[in-house]
């Protein structure tokens, strides 16, 4: 899981929020990290067309994630069309 902070700088401290899913309390949120699997890829691309923060790429003509990158929209799971892509 990847943490990130949004309580801080948009509710002050000791706020919960609820985005996407996940619950944060005190400044931290908890994005998922989506996973590819390569036998359901057929490395037709819309996953990396659809992730606006460049977390996908195809190597190998399957597409991979970067999850250094990757924010845990979901934005690529809704897009892949052979359900090869899921949340860790």
């Amino acid at each position: 899981m990847k943490r990130r902070e949004f309580c801080r700088s948009f509710l002050g401290f000791g706020s919960t929020i609820v985005l996407a899913g996940a619950i944060s309390s005190c400044g931290v949120l908890e994005a998922g990290v989506y996973t590819i699997n390569q036998e359901n890829c057929d490395g037709c691309g819309d996953c990396v067309n659809s992730c606006s923060y460049g977390a996908i790429e195809l190597k190998d003509d399957k597409a991979a994630i970067l999850t250094s990158k990757c924010e845990g929209c979901g934005k690529c799971k809704s897009k892949c069309d052979n359900g090869a892509i899921s949340e860790e």
